[in-house]
């Protein structure tokens, strides 16, 4: 087996970089838009905690879930 055809030529390994930094950039985006919906459902989430807890908890009975 010839030692240079497992081996990576300059040009193989440039385009496996490029490949790496657009799959990162990728996966920055992705990553920061799953961020900011879930801090998004958190913030609505929060805010009806809170109000419950505002307007008070004797509010809460049965016939408001029905």
């Amino acid at each position: 087996m010839n030692p240079m055809s497992t081996a990576f030529t300059a040009a193989q390994h440039e385009g496996r970089l490029a490949i790496h930094r657009h799959r990162k950039r990728v996966n920055a985006v992705a990553l920061m838009l799953a961020i900011g919906a879930m801090a998004f459902g958190v913030f609505w989430l929060l805010w009806i905690l809170f109000e419950t807890f505002w307007l008070g908890l004797g509010g809460l009975n049965l016939a408001v879930f029905t």
